[in-house]
């Protein structure tokens, strides 16, 4: 039967992402089952965790090491898990009337663009142009 994400497996996939953020070594499930205080036993979130790799969202260097997200763990962490913090009307406000002051001015744009990126994440930004052919 091939796995399926439930909410546990959500649940446990969201925090060994966030584990493996704060902590950049592999998270075993002692260190979920006691940190994260689960209601499970550690051979469940064992189980979880090799559902979580069979699923393509963790992988393990070696048999008995803690998992590591892969990048479609990171992008399923994106998309579906990580807590979204809405910019404020100010900051909406500031950003829209940025972007209206360059009008159609593509090169404008995309400078604009990795500016506001870079200031909203608060972390560096690229932004490119792609050709639509």
């Amino acid at each position: 039967m091939a796995a399926e994400m439930t909410e546990r497996r959500r649940l446990i996939l969201k925090l060994v992402i966030q584990e493996y953020i704060e902590n950049p070594e592999p998270v075993g499930s002692e260190t979920l089952t006691r940190k994260y205080g689960l209601t499970v036993s550690s051979a469940t979130v064992r189980n979880e965790l090799a559902a979580l790799e069979d699923l393509g969202y963790l992988t393990h260097l070696h048999t008995s090491a803690g998992r590591v997200p892969t990048d479609a763990g990171y992008r399923y962490f994106v998309a579906n898990l990580m807590e979204r913090t809405p910019l404020s009307p100010t900051e909406q406000r500031t950003i829209r009337h940025q972007f209206y002051q360059v009008r159609s001015e593509l090169d404008q744009w995309i400078q604009l663009a990795g500016a506001v990126l870079a200031r909203t994440a608060q972390n560096a930004s690229l932004v490119t142009s792609c050709a639509v052919y």
